[in-house]
């Protein structure tokens, strides 16, 4: 007499996944959430930063260009031995620029501008300045806005320096509170040779 065993040994196949599988799936899309949500922050604060040196570089760039032009066409200057941080400079058609640094009372942003005018000394209610600098950098305190004179008389020429920082927002009072990408300070610095090397 054969008897059946009464143990089933058919294979009973499941469906579904285990938790352990489960929890290593959701941890992988985790994994990888994180890995793409810093890729795409990093590019966007790299594209915010070239932005911000791309800003800060015009700004300089104009502004060094205008003294130059301005300068290497002078007739004459008021430049003198040592350094300063304004300058005049007299064009061949008796109109004295004068170049410097004005304060916005407000932002305090400080900004390189020039005037012009019949007088070497106009009257301060006749200046109208032009501003050379948009209102989203700020010249440097520390390292100001300056015409090196020491090597005029000698060699007719002269050092222009200054450096520039992006201002976010446009307020001097946000320049501590800025992201990493958002700051940007740019030292400019260039020597001219006055073709005429007249001084006054």
């Amino acid at each position: 007499m054969i008897y059946k065993s009464s143990t089933n040994h058919k294979r009973r196949t499941s469906g579904g996944f285990t938790l352990i599988e489960i929890m290593m799936v959701a941890l992988i899309f985790g994994f990888l959430a994180i890995t793409i949500n810093n890729v795409l922050i990093s590019s966007l604060n790299a594209s915010d930063k070239g932005e911000t040196i791309k800003e800060v570089r015009q700004n300089g760039d104009v502004a060094m260009s205008i003294m130059t032009q301005h300068f290497t066409n002078a007739y004459n200057t008021n430049c003198a031995a040592g350094s300063t941080n304004s300058l005049k400079i007299l064009n061949t058609d008796n109109i004295w620029t004068h170049f410097y640094i004005v304060t916005d009372p407000t932002s305090k942003i400080r900004q390189i501008a020039m005037d012009s005018g019949t007088s070497i000394n106009p009257d301060p209610d006749d200046i109208d300045p032009t501003i050379l600098t948009s209102n989203l950098v700020s010249v440097s305190k520390s390292q100001d806005l300056t015409f090196d004179c020491s090597q005029y008389a000698s060699l007719g020429i002269v050092q222009i320096r200054f450096t520039l920082e992006y201002v976010p927002g446009g307020n001097v009072l946000n320049v501590g509170q800025t992201r990493s990408s958002e700051q940007a300070i740019i030292p400019f610095q260039t020597s001219i040779k006055h073709r005429t090397q007249r001084a006054l």
